[in-house]
């Protein structure tokens, strides 16, 4: 999950849009793109930021603090977003890349979360990569997905801690990182009700007559 833009920018070179190919050439080159859109106090991650962006010559200068930062010792680049509001009625989101050696910013060690990992679901993921027009659906049939694999690993690990039973408490055994990798997973977006949400949404627009659900 927190190599998603290397992922992201193939996906978009294979659907024609070749202006971040520079990203692509450095990752083949063994450069790590790390993940900087957590923010505390940003509920609707991506789309909106508390991060300042301001236009300086040669590009952007960003104001803000980012969290969740594990790839922090070893990334080339983080991928940061921040809002421009210099236009007051039509602010934007703006994207970017901070190479390591840029002056300015702080690296706070405090990393004492939960542990995450990314899962798979081949299927999901194949359809994504070639290109599967599910339509309205498409976006759904992803979050869906990950609410069901993390609903059905807590279900796993808590059953895995009642046979392993005292020993599975021990960081030395492998069932206490999956007890914490599986708990990360429900706040990680999108949590229970913007899953379901976006569910009764694709609904309605099937059925004629009906509104999506406001809240």
């Amino acid at each position: 999950m927190h190599l998603y833009w290397t992922g992201l920018v193939a996906d978009l070179w294979r659907a024609g849009h070749r202006s971040s190919e520079w990203l692509l050439r450095e990752a083949a080159d063994g450069a790590i793109f790390a993940a900087g859109h957590a923010e505390s106090g940003n509920d609707i991650p991506v789309l909106l930021s508390t991060t300042k962006a301001e236009r300086v010559d040669g590009g952007y200068r960003y104001t803000g603090q980012k969290s969740f930062g594990s790839l922090t010792p070893v990334w080339s680049y983080p991928g940061v977003h921040g809002i421009d509001t210099s236009d007051p009625d039509a602010p934007r989101i703006v994207h970017g890349f901070l190479p390591r050696d840029t002056p300015g910013y702080t690296i706070r060690e405090t990393w004492d979360t939960l542990g995450m990992r990314a899962t798979y679901l081949d299927r999901i993921a194949q359809h994504w990569t070639d290109g599967v027009d599910h339509g309205a659906a498409g976006v759904v049939r992803i979050i869906g997905a990950k609410h069901h694999a993390v609903e059905s690993s807590w279900r796993v690990v808590d059953r895995a801690l009642d046979v392993a039973g005292g020993f599975g408490i021990f960081r030395r055994g492998p069932f206490e990182q999956l007890f914490r990798d599986a708990r990360l997973g429900r706040i990680h977006p999108t949590n229970d009700v913007l899953t379901h949400r976006a569910g009764r949404e694709v609904d309605a627009r099937h059925q004629p007559g009906r509104d999506a659900a406001p809240g």
